[in-house]
């Protein structure tokens, strides 16, 4: 039982290719043990709309994006691992792990982890289990 209950928050720098983010992304998910059939969704910042690499790894995995702004990923307080060098670039303390949390509207699992290019946070959706 697989339920879509997956959130992969990116971040990642200008032209980075899909394999690159894919590989980051296929190995937190193998690390920590959580099935890429339960991702329901891939989460970034809205500068990132139109980045070639996550739209062709949402094609690939046929997942939604999900963007938001730097104003609603500023919001997020549950933020482990804030990166100065994107703040001092993007005006965010954190893009992939508040993007997860926010789109899942639940909790992070796994924190940013990172290549030379990418960042991947994962977040769990809260789902109410009907006994």
């Amino acid at each position: 039982m697989r339920p879509k209950s997956l959130i992969a928050g990116i971040g990642c720098n200008r032209n980075t290719d899909v394999s690159e983010i894919k590989g980051l992304l296929s190995d937190v998910l193998q690390k920590f043990r959580l099935s890429p059939h339960s991702l329901s969704g891939i989460a970034s910042i809205d500068l990132k709309q139109d980045e070639a690499g996550l739209i062709a790894l949402a094609d690939a995995l046929k997942l939604p994006l999900y963007f938001f702004s730097k104003e609603e990923l500023e919001q997020v307080k549950e933020i482990q691992t804030p990166s100065e060098m994107v703040k001092k670039h993007i005006g965010v303390k954190s893009v992939c792990e508040a993007a997860a949390i926010l789109a899942a509207k639940g909790n992070l699992i796994v924190p940013k982890h990172s290549t030379k290019n990418v960042t991947v946070a994962v977040a769990r959706k809260n789902v109410l289990l009907d006994n």
